[in-house]
């Protein structure tokens, strides 16, 4: 696969050496914690569990747009990675910077942590549409986000990038779940007459 070559900004690098230094002893084992997969799965299932609890009648499809939005999320952020091929900052700036987690194979542009949990975060605000439960969300998918700086394992721009494609496409699947609910009750309608 042909890479493509892009010329990351040095702040980028200088902020992430300014930021990944600001770390405590007692923080590090709640990023490393947040960081992890098993936990963000565990959330993402305490918001299945939520929609199905909350909203029987329309769960079901919200729930199916929901997991094929974060696959495409997911699938293209790899595809993504793939193309720009950025190297993790866990092996750029090698001893320069704190290191909480293995640094993998993966690259780092951009930050698949951000986007699915921006993703998963927005999607279900927008179902919510609960003031409270959704700055819970927002704060929970934005330490997840920070984690990623804090742990070593990806530049600011990263993770900037990162949240705004999750957001913009949980915007854009949660759209497509209200369109086809709405052609879903127009033919319930249409079959009531």
């Amino acid at each position: 696969m042909t890479h493509l070559i892009l010329s990351f900004p040095q702040w980028d690098a200088d902020l992430l050496v300014y930021l990944n230094s600001k770390n405590a002893d007692w923080l590090d084992p709640l990023m490393v914690l947040v960081s992890n997969h098993w936990f963000w799965a565990f959330i993402c299932f305490c918001i299945v569990a939520l929609m199905l609890y909350k909203r029987r009648r329309d769960a079901y499809p919200a729930i199916i747009f929901l997991l094929i939005g974060m696959g495409v999320t997911n699938g293209l952020n790899n595809v993504l990675k793939l193309i720009f091929a950025r190297p993790r900052p866990c092996v750029a700036l090698d001893g320069t910077i704190n290191v909480l987690e293995d640094c993998g194979r993966a690259y780092s542009f951009f930050s698949a942590h951000s986007s699915t949990s921006f993703f998963l975060a927005v999607f279900a605000l927008l179902y919510f549409r609960n003031k409270y439960f959704s700055v819970i969300v927002l704060v929970w998918a934005s330490v997840v986000a920070y984690s990623r700086l804090y742990v070593g394992k990806h530049y600011p721009l990263d993770v900037i990038v990162g949240t705004v494609f999750g957001i913009i496409l949980a915007y854009m699947t949660f759209w497509s779940y209200r369109k086809y609910i709405a052609s879903k009750q127009n033919t319930d309608d249409l079959e009531d007459e």
